[in-house]
């Protein structure tokens, strides 16, 4: 069971890092701080949807007595991916970035 967790958030961490390739601005932050403050948020995103899988998981661990996996822990890469990117945005938007198109 903690095997394929760990499969599974390897393989969300690199899932996410390609998903984030949103340019992002700031108007007063100088250009060369604005890789520290999005590898910060990076992290911070990664580590908290990485907490909620490991939770929900968890549960359902316990639902099932951790025989397998269901179906729904299985397909939630792409919704850990979706959340990554939200949680990456809530925290550049946080820090006054705005995305560019």
């Amino acid at each position: 069971m903690m095997k394929a967790v760990v499969i599974a958030l390897s393989m969300l961490a690199v899932t996410a890092c390609s998903a984030m390739m949103t340019r992002w601005e700031h108007a007063e932050i100088p250009f060369e701080e604005w890789r520290v403050d999005g590898a910060q948020c990076k992290h911070q995103a990664r580590r908290m949807a990485e907490r909620e899988f490991e939770e929900t998981a968890k549960a359902e661990s316990n639902i099932y007595d951790g025989s397998e996996l269901t179906i729904d822990t299985m397909m939630s890469g792409s919704r850990i991916t979706k959340r990554i990117r939200t949680l990456f945005a809530d925290c550049m938007l946080g820090l006054g970035y705005t995305p560019v198109e």
